[in-house]
């Protein structure tokens, strides 16, 4: 399995982590105080960024494929000799910070993996950025439509932090696809977990901004030490104002109640 930081759930150390959170605030002109934020986690056990090569990239999609049954409820058999071929057709890519991955209106040409780093998808709404996904260590991140359509991306993708993915090109996936039932079953497998997981969030979305703030805080605590909050507002699709008080007062709730 990938693994991300990991948080205790035990009360002193939930305790420990909502103070940091509280700490991780706005400024009074509604901008993020960026102190604490940290760059990204460690990368997948068992994965050197610095010493990147053929079985690193094993290592990383083996892990990524053994996790999809728990995430889909479908079994999936993992060929070493199939997967060393995807292997061989995928590249290490590295972007630093505030890097524009993929702009709105072009072809998503790429599936990634993350490796180490954070990556955002949003689109633009009214004049404002609205954040779709926020793709962590082990997670697919891309315009997934467009790159299995061939058709215009409707998201921009970009690098929150210094990010690096293990990309597989368009060209290549559409060769292995056709030649092999392997890469066709696990299409097909981080399809469903694509689609379980947009169901969870349009679930997530119907909710009211302080039920969506502690859900989130249950489920994704990292988020709050990882990313600014001025970019976790555009995801909640709140103001930077209405984040900061809702934020301060459930997790000042949440601190009382441990």
């Amino acid at each position: 399995m990938m693994k991300l930081p990991r948080f205790e759930h035990g009360a002193s150390r939930r305790a420990i982590l909502y103070k940091k959170i509280l700490r991780m605030d706005f400024s009074s002109k509604g901008h993020p105080d960026e102190k604490g934020v940290p760059e990204p986690a460690l990368p997948v056990a068992g994965v050197d960024p610095s010493g990147m090569g053929s079985e690193q990239k094993m290592i990383l999609l083996r892990q990524y494929c053994l996790s999809l049954p728990s995430r889909t409820g479908q079994p999936l058999m993992v060929p070493e000799a199939e997967l060393s071929v995807l292997a061989d057709c995928m590249a290490f890519r590295m972007f630093d910070k505030g890097t524009q991955i993929l702009a709105a209106g072009d072809t998503e040409e790429w599936l990634h993996l993350v490796v180490a780093g954070i990556v955002r998808r949003y689109f633009i709404r009214r004049g404002d950025q609205v954040t779709a996904q926020f793709a962590m260590e082990g997670q697919l991140a891309g315009s997934e439509v467009s790159f299995y359509s061939d058709s215009l991306s409707n998201y921009f993708l970009e690098a929150v932090t210094k990010t690096t993915m293990l990309s597989l090109p368009r060209t290549r996936f559409l060769e292995l696809r056709a030649g092999s039932h392997f890469i066709s079953r696990l299409v097909r497998m981080m399809m469903i977990s694509f689609l379980i997981e947009r169901a969870r969030v349009d679930a997530w979305l119907r909710l009211d901004v302080r039920t969506q703030m502690k859900a989130l805080l249950d489920s994704h605590p990292e988020y709050f030490i990882r990313i600014q909050h001025k970019l976790l507002a555009t995801y909640l699709d709140v103001s930077p104002e209405t984040f900061s008080r809702v934020k301060n007062e459930v997790v000042g709730q949440l601190v009382k109640d441990v």
